[in-house]
C-alpha cells in the first residue's frame, strides 16, 4: 500500500527538501563498500577452500586403491578421474569437500 501524498511537503521547494543527489551518491557509496567487503570475504573463503581441497586431493592420491575403486564404480579410468579431481581442486573446491565426505566417511 502506498503512502498518501503529504501536501505540506509537496509545497516545499525542492531546494529546501534536501539534496537528493547527495543522498543518492551516499547510498551508492554505501552499497559499493558493502559489495567490496562481500567480495573480499568471498575471496578469503575461496582461498581457504582451495587450500583444503588441495589437501584432500593429496590425501586421495595417497590411496591408489581408493582411486581405482572409484574409477571403476563411475565407469572411467583412473587418469580421467584424477584429472577431474585436480580440476575440482582448482576450480570447484567445494566439490572436493563433498568428495571427502562421501569417500572417506567411515
Amino acid at each position: 500500500m502506498s503512502q498518501a501524498l503529504d501536501h505540506g511537503v509537496l509545497n516545499v521547494p525542492l531546494a529546501k527538501r534536501g539534496n537528493i543527489d547527495a543522498q543518492i551518491d551516499a547510498y551508492k557509496r554505501e552499497q559499493a563498500l558493502m559489495a567490496k567487503e562481500q567480495r573480499r570475504a568471498a575471496a578469503v573463503q575461496l582461498k581457504a577452500d582451495k587450500a583444503e581441497a588441495k589437501l584432500i586431493f593429496e590425501a586421495i592420491l595417497q590411496h591408489p586403491t581408493l582411486l581405482t575403486e572409484k574409477a571403476a564404480k563411475h565407469g572411467t579410468t583412473v587418469v580421467k578421474l584424477r584429472t577431474i579431481l585436480r580440476s575440482w581442486t582448482t576450480w570447484e573446491p567445494k566439490r572436493m569437500q563433498i568428495v571427502k565426505r562421501d569417500w572417506f566417511a567411515a
